[in-house]
């Protein structure tokens, strides 16, 4: 695809996340993963019950709940862009630190789910 700058195929998933603003006391907000790749994801919020108010370049807290493996993996990640669309608030986030196990198993999942339609 032209004008595509990502390194790695990205599956579409659903999984809750919370997250916050690295190093900065505050409480985790929720948000749901819509897709994964290996170095990144795409999640939304919904911006009337949650202040979210972090920029491109900002580094976030992660925990991602996979429920497949009944845990909760903690990541970092850079915030490359963010949008608002109608109620809801896309972001799109390069991660930086994640268990690479765990990281693996969310691939695993999703591509059996998107491609061998598991």
């Amino acid at each position: 695809m032209l004008g595509d700058k990502r390194n790695y195929i990205r599956f579409k998933t659903i999984l809750n996340l919370e997250f916050k603003p690295h190093k900065i006391p505050s409480e985790y907000l929720h948000g749901i993963v819509t897709n994964f790749s290996y170095d990144g994801l795409n999640f939304i919020i919904e911006i009337l019950s949650e202040n979210f108010n972090s920029e491109p370049k900002e580094t976030l807290e992660l925990i991602i709940k996979h429920p497949a493996k009944d845990a909760n993996i903690s990541a970092l990640g850079e915030i490359v862009w963010k949008r608002q669309v109608n109620d809801k608030c896309c972001v799109g986030l390069k991660i930086r630190e994640m268990d690479e196990k765990a990281k693996i198993g969310i691939l695993e999942d999703a591509f059996n789910k998107q491609v061998m339609g598991d």
